[in-house]
């Protein structure tokens, strides 16, 4: 089981990861834009550091009430994050 530790925020379990992201060419697209505004405002979007964030971090998780998702930003970048993971 391969663990990632964000910068100043929660400790993931690889497979609670369902994506990585580079913001500059996620947010490109219009879809994924409301995507991150729809997180931002249901509250399940969090920036884990108070640098610039480069990509953000997709996970998902099974508890007693269903499963859930959230979204993480970052100031790592995505190959950094992929780096990481292996």
């Amino acid at each position: 089981m391969n663990l990632l530790r964000l910068s100043g925020g929660p400790l993931l379990c690889g497979d609670a990861i369902l994506g990585l992201f580079d913001l500059d060419s996620a947010t490109e697209a219009p879809t994924s834009r409301r995507f991150l505004r729809f997180r931002e405002a249901e509250g399940t979007l969090t920036a884990t550091d108070g640098g610039l964030p480069k990509s953000f971090v997709l996970t998902a998780k099974e508890n007693a009430e269903g499963s859930s998702s959230a979204v993480y930003f970052t100031h790592t970048t995505t190959a950094s994050l992929v780096k990481l993971l292996d």
